[in-house]
């Protein structure tokens, strides 16, 4: 009987972005199809995917015969919808299994029926819309509180913003820790102070506040996951 062995080199080039996606999105799926197991069995109970799930690499026969074709992830395969649309894992995951009542528990290749994907576009429309405003709010009340503790509203100098950033009752703490950031050294005291309950905001519309706030955004706290 001839001498099996796997071939390796239809898995050895993976976009490292698309294997990240793919290893969040079984995290993701692991986590929201274990809570709503547990939820109706009233125990905890861990889900585990079929193998077939995470795939396999052909299987050929020492003189090079494949006998068993590769079988692509379907974490991997479904990694290219997240990355082409910019959306995370994490938060599309548990919302569809979180809003979308049904009798049966959404397999992973049934997470993105075009139907799901208009309910997302509609959710992330509106927090976009929301964060988008929210940092509308923040200028106008960063500005208005410039205008009173700055001696000279034609040179405000970078004292001015902290205190500015220090009295305004109205700012809520993403912004207050944002503006100080940019500032530098000079307000790093009231980052400091606010990064924490920044933290905690970010991560509630963490997408939308990276799409409408952009580079306001510190680069630190695009890579934070969970709350400090």
């Amino acid at each position: 009987m001839p001498r099996l062995k796997k071939a390796t080199a239809e898995f050895q080039i993976v976009d490292p972005e698309l294997k990240k996606l793919a290893d969040e999105f079984r995290a993701a799926y692991i986590e929201a199809r274990t809570k709503h197991e547990s939820m109706r069995a009233g125990r905890y109970v861990e889900y585990k995917p079929p193998a077939k799930y995470d795939g396999c690499q052909a299987i050929r026969t020492s003189s090079g015969i494949q006998i068993e074709k590769a079988r692509p992830s379907i974490w991997l395969e479904y990694a290219k919808f997240f990355k082409q649309n910019g959306i995370r894992p994490r938060e599309y995951v548990p919302l569809i299994f979180d809003s979308i009542l049904t009798e049966y528990l959404f397999e992973p290749n049934q997470l993105f029926s075009s139907e799901l994907r208009k309910f997302w576009e509609n959710y992330a429309r509106k927090r976009d819309y929301a964060a988008a405003i929210e940092l509308h709010i923040g200028d106008d009340a960063f500005l208005t509180q410039l205008g009173m503790v700055s001696k000279n509203i034609k040179k405000i100098t970078k004292q001015d913003r902290v205190l500015a950033l220090q009295t305004a009752t109205s700012l809520d703490p993403l912004y207050r820790y944002c503006e100080a950031r940019r500032l530098g050294k000079i307000g790093e005291k009231v980052a400091d102070v606010y990064f924490e309950r920044a933290v905690k905001q970010f991560l509630r519309n963490k997408d939308a506040y990276i799409r409408r706030w952009g580079h306001f955004i510190p680069y630190e706290l695009r890579n934070i996951e969970s709350a400090v």
